[in-house]
This record gives C-alpha cells, sequence and structure tokens, in this order.
C-alpha cells in the first residue's frame, strides 16, 4: 500500500509541471487516502507534501553525457595498461631472444673436433664451416639487438 501511494506522489510529479513543488495528501471522511496537486475542498485532514522536481532534462543530458565521457576514459586506461603491459612482454621477449642469441654466439665460436683441418706447413687452420656457423650466429645476435632496440 505504502508502495502504491509512493508511485502515485511521483507519477502526480512527474506529469505535472516539473516545476510544481508541492503535493496535497488528504484523507476523506471514510479514510480514504489520496494525492493531488490541490488541496481538496471536503478532506478532513491536509498534509502538504514537497516534492522535489530533480534535475532538468539539460541537466539530466549533462550527467550522461560526463559519465560517458568518463566511461571512455576508463576505456582508454584499461586499453592503455593493457597496451604498457603487450609492451613490457615484447621487451622481455625479445631480451630473452637477444640472451639466447648471444648463447649460440659463445656455443658457436668452441672450437670442437672436426672444426680444424691440416695445412701443408704442418699447423692447421679452422674450417670454413665454423666460419660459416660463427658468422651465422653473429647474425642472429645482431637481428636480436635490433630486435629489442625498435621493441624499446
Amino acid at each position: 500500500m505504502k508502495n502504491a501511494h509512493l508511485m502515485l506522489i511521483c507519477l502526480l510529479a512527474v506529469s505535472g509541471s516539473l516545476t510544481a513543488q508541492q503535493v496535497y495528501r488528504s484523507v476523506d471522511e471514510q479514510g480514504n487516502v489520496s494525492y493531488s496537486g490541490e488541496p481538496p475542498a471536503n478532506a478532513q485532514a491536509v498534509e502538504t507534501i514537497s516534492v522535489d522536481p530533480g534535475p532538468s532534462a539539460d541537466q539530466r543530458r549533462e550527467a550522461e553525457k560526463r559519465a560517458s565521457e568518463m566511461e571512455q576514459a576508463a576505456q582508454g586506461a584499461v586499453e592503455s595498461a593493457s597496451e604498457s603491459e603487450a609492451r613490457r612482454q615484447m621487451v622481455r621477449e625479445a631480451q630473452e631472444n637477444l640472451m639466447s642469441a648471444e648463447k649460440a654466439l659463445e656455443q658457436a665460436k668452441v672450437v670442437g673436433p672436426g672444426d680444424r683441418k691440416g695445412t701443408a706447413s704442418g699447423g692447421s687452420r679452422l674450417t670454413e664451416a665454423y666460419q660459416e656457423r660463427v658468422e651465422a650466429a653473429e647474425a642472429d645476435v645482431a637481428a636480436a639487438r635490433k630486435n629489442l632496440q625498435e621493441v624499446q
């Protein structure tokens, strides 16, 4: 019952002029409660209720606009944070690739069996396969460094 009265008050407030600020609650001789925008003449008890008309249509539009702008800013912040995390992940991966390439270069430089061949004077020299292996590893390190610089 109270909800019905509250709904009636709200409907009267909205249906009437937005500048109307008073609603009258009255009780007739049979004890029936009614609400109106004007005080009834035959009521036993009349109570004046002040009603806040709420924000104007312009104020509501402005509030909705501000809420939308705040939502967009928050979304931008979330996207920015996601992009920053993705960028940090890319830098970490580039650093790991560089370290891996540097380790591979160190291993490529290790002279193993078959990496030397004898010379006519009795000495030895490194084979072309060894030199190609080291050059390829150096190229990988250079590419990894370049990639890291680009990501940073």
